[in-house]
Protein backbone atom coordinates (compact mmCIF):
# COMPACT_ATOMS: atom_id res chain seq x y z
CA UNK A 1 0.00 0.00 0.00
CA UNK A 2 1.92 3.30 -1.13
CA UNK A 3 1.59 6.13 1.95
CA UNK A 4 -0.66 9.62 0.91
CA UNK A 5 0.96 12.49 0.88
CA UNK A 6 -0.22 14.64 3.08
CA UNK A 7 -2.29 18.01 3.57
CA UNK A 8 -3.45 20.43 5.73
CA UNK A 9 -7.25 21.67 4.92
CA UNK A 10 -7.99 24.68 5.37
CA UNK A 11 -11.91 25.37 4.67
CA UNK A 12 -13.34 28.46 3.31
CA UNK A 13 -15.78 30.80 4.94
CA UNK A 14 -18.51 32.92 3.28
CA UNK A 15 -18.53 34.25 -0.32
CA UNK A 16 -16.59 31.73 -2.00
CA UNK A 17 -19.37 31.06 -4.39
CA UNK A 18 -20.14 33.52 -7.26
CA UNK A 19 -20.71 33.38 -10.56
CA UNK A 20 -17.59 31.81 -11.53
CA UNK A 21 -18.75 28.69 -9.48
CA UNK A 22 -22.33 28.35 -10.80
CA UNK A 23 -22.67 24.95 -11.76
CA UNK A 24 -19.42 23.78 -9.49
CA UNK A 25 -21.27 21.07 -8.01
CA UNK A 26 -22.82 19.15 -11.23
CA UNK A 27 -19.28 19.23 -13.26
CA UNK A 28 -17.19 18.53 -10.55
CA UNK A 29 -18.88 16.62 -8.30
CA UNK A 30 -22.64 14.88 -9.88
CA UNK A 31 -21.38 11.29 -9.06
CA UNK A 32 -21.58 11.82 -5.41
CA UNK A 33 -25.76 11.74 -5.58
CA UNK A 34 -26.50 10.06 -2.07
CA UNK A 35 -24.43 13.28 0.06
CA UNK A 36 -26.12 16.36 -2.82
CA UNK A 37 -29.39 14.67 -1.73
CA UNK A 38 -28.44 14.60 1.80
CA UNK A 39 -27.99 18.97 1.66
CA UNK A 40 -31.02 18.82 -0.85
CA UNK A 41 -33.15 16.92 1.61
CA UNK A 42 -32.10 19.55 4.27
CA UNK A 43 -33.51 22.33 2.38
CA UNK A 44 -36.37 20.85 1.35
CA UNK A 45 -37.34 20.04 4.88
CA UNK A 46 -37.57 23.98 5.44
CA UNK A 47 -39.18 24.25 2.20
CA UNK A 48 -35.82 25.99 1.19
CA UNK A 49 -34.75 25.55 -2.87
CA UNK A 50 -32.41 22.60 -3.27
CA UNK A 51 -28.76 23.26 -3.54
CA UNK A 52 -28.71 21.15 -6.79
CA UNK A 53 -31.01 23.59 -8.20
CA UNK A 54 -29.39 26.52 -7.05
CA UNK A 55 -26.09 25.21 -8.41
CA UNK A 56 -27.92 24.26 -11.65
CA UNK A 57 -29.70 27.73 -12.37
CA UNK A 58 -28.94 28.94 -15.98
CA UNK A 59 -27.38 32.23 -14.21
CA UNK A 60 -25.45 33.32 -11.33
CA UNK A 61 -27.89 35.99 -8.84
CA UNK A 62 -26.61 38.06 -6.81
CA UNK A 63 -29.81 38.27 -4.86
CA UNK A 64 -30.44 34.70 -4.85
CA UNK A 65 -26.87 32.57 -4.76
CA UNK A 66 -25.40 35.74 -2.14
CA UNK A 67 -28.27 35.45 0.37
CA UNK A 68 -27.04 33.85 3.86
CA UNK A 69 -29.91 31.19 3.16
CA UNK A 70 -28.71 30.20 0.32
CA UNK A 71 -25.03 30.35 -0.29
CA UNK A 72 -24.22 28.75 3.61
CA UNK A 73 -25.27 25.32 2.50
CA UNK A 74 -24.64 25.75 -1.27
CA UNK A 75 -21.30 27.03 -0.30
CA UNK A 76 -20.82 23.86 2.39
CA UNK A 77 -22.11 21.53 -0.48
CA UNK A 78 -19.37 22.61 -2.45
CA UNK A 79 -16.75 22.31 0.17
CA UNK A 80 -17.75 19.45 1.81
CA UNK A 81 -17.60 17.59 -1.98
CA UNK A 82 -13.99 18.77 -2.46
CA UNK A 83 -13.23 17.01 0.62
CA UNK A 84 -14.56 14.10 0.02
CA UNK A 85 -12.23 13.64 -3.24
CA UNK A 86 -9.36 15.28 -1.56
CA UNK A 87 -9.26 12.84 1.41
CA UNK A 88 -9.12 9.77 -1.30
CA UNK A 89 -5.66 11.31 -2.41
CA UNK A 90 -3.94 12.90 0.66
CA UNK A 91 -4.08 11.87 4.91
CA UNK A 92 -5.45 15.36 5.81
CA UNK A 93 -3.26 15.45 9.17
CA UNK A 94 -5.51 19.22 10.14
CA UNK A 95 -8.46 21.18 9.31
CA UNK A 96 -9.19 24.37 10.20
CA UNK A 97 -11.41 27.08 8.70
CA UNK A 98 -12.63 30.96 8.71
CA UNK A 99 -15.84 32.17 9.59
CA UNK A 100 -18.25 29.19 8.36
CA UNK A 101 -15.11 27.20 7.53
CA UNK A 102 -14.81 26.37 11.28
CA UNK A 103 -18.61 24.92 10.89
CA UNK A 104 -17.11 22.63 7.82
CA UNK A 105 -13.83 21.74 9.50
CA UNK A 106 -16.16 20.17 12.27
CA UNK A 107 -17.86 18.25 9.81
CA UNK A 108 -14.49 17.10 7.56
CA UNK A 109 -13.20 16.24 10.99
CA UNK A 110 -15.83 14.23 11.65
CA UNK A 111 -16.90 16.40 14.61
CA UNK A 112 -19.83 16.49 13.36
CA UNK A 113 -21.62 14.11 10.72
CA UNK A 114 -22.19 15.76 7.39
CA UNK A 115 -25.83 15.86 8.08
CA UNK A 116 -25.58 17.46 11.44
CA UNK A 117 -22.65 19.55 9.72
CA UNK A 118 -25.12 20.51 6.89
CA UNK A 119 -28.17 20.73 9.57
CA UNK A 120 -25.69 23.69 11.66
CA UNK A 121 -24.55 25.04 8.56
CA UNK A 122 -27.75 25.79 7.32
CA UNK A 123 -29.56 26.63 10.19
CA UNK A 124 -26.79 29.48 10.81
CA UNK A 125 -27.29 31.00 7.26
CA UNK A 126 -30.70 31.02 7.52
CA UNK A 127 -30.69 32.63 10.67
CA UNK A 128 -28.05 35.18 9.75
CA UNK A 129 -30.79 35.70 6.36
CA UNK A 130 -33.44 36.44 8.81
CA UNK A 131 -32.21 38.52 11.66
CA UNK A 132 -28.77 39.41 10.62
CA UNK A 133 -28.85 43.10 11.20
CA UNK A 134 -25.66 44.89 12.28
CA UNK A 135 -22.75 43.51 11.22
CA UNK A 136 -18.89 42.99 12.34
CA UNK A 137 -15.39 45.01 12.74
CA UNK A 138 -12.13 42.66 12.65
CA UNK A 139 -9.85 45.23 15.29
CA UNK A 140 -6.02 43.25 16.21
CA UNK A 141 -5.14 43.79 19.60
CA UNK A 142 -1.54 43.34 19.12
CA UNK A 143 0.74 45.97 18.35
CA UNK A 144 3.07 45.33 15.06
CA UNK A 145 5.57 42.95 16.93
CA UNK A 146 2.15 40.86 16.68
CA UNK A 147 2.32 41.01 20.77
CA UNK A 148 -0.73 41.66 22.83
CA UNK A 149 -1.23 45.76 22.95
CA UNK A 150 -2.24 46.79 26.28
CA UNK A 151 -3.97 49.88 25.11
CA UNK A 152 -5.13 48.14 22.04
CA UNK A 153 -6.68 45.60 24.96
CA UNK A 154 -8.32 48.94 27.03
CA UNK A 155 -10.13 50.22 24.42
CA UNK A 156 -11.73 47.08 23.45
CA UNK A 157 -12.82 46.84 26.93
CA UNK A 158 -13.70 50.37 27.27
CA UNK A 159 -16.28 49.93 23.90
CA UNK A 160 -17.39 47.07 25.78
CA UNK A 161 -18.28 48.60 28.57
CA UNK A 162 -19.60 51.56 27.58
CA UNK A 163 -21.71 49.79 25.28
CA UNK A 164 -23.37 47.53 28.23
CA UNK A 165 -24.78 51.06 29.80
CA UNK A 166 -26.89 51.99 26.43
CA UNK A 167 -29.91 50.65 26.32
CA UNK A 168 -30.44 51.18 22.34
CA UNK A 169 -27.40 48.81 20.97
CA UNK A 170 -25.51 45.47 21.59
CA UNK A 171 -21.86 44.92 21.17
CA UNK A 172 -19.93 41.94 21.64
CA UNK A 173 -17.08 39.98 21.16
CA UNK A 174 -18.09 37.03 18.58
CA UNK A 175 -14.98 35.55 17.81
CA UNK A 176 -11.40 35.51 18.85
CA UNK A 177 -8.53 34.66 16.02
CA UNK A 178 -5.38 35.32 18.52
CA UNK A 179 -4.10 38.52 17.46
CA UNK A 180 -7.15 40.09 16.62
CA UNK A 181 -11.52 39.89 17.83
CA UNK A 182 -14.60 40.50 16.05
CA UNK A 183 -16.47 42.61 17.21
CA UNK A 184 -20.70 41.96 16.51
CA UNK A 185 -22.74 44.50 16.86
CA UNK A 186 -27.06 45.20 15.66
CA UNK A 187 -27.28 48.23 13.96
CA UNK A 188 -27.58 50.77 16.24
Amino acid sequence: MTKKETAVLICPGRGTYNASELGYLRQHHAAKSDFLALVDRIREAKQQTPVTDLDAAEKFRMGTHTTGDNASLLIFACAVADFLDIRERYEVVAITGNSMGWYLALTCAGALSLEDGGLLVNEMGTLMHEQGEGGQIVYPIVNDDWQPDAARLQLVEDVLREAAVQDNMTVAISIRLGGMIVFAADEA
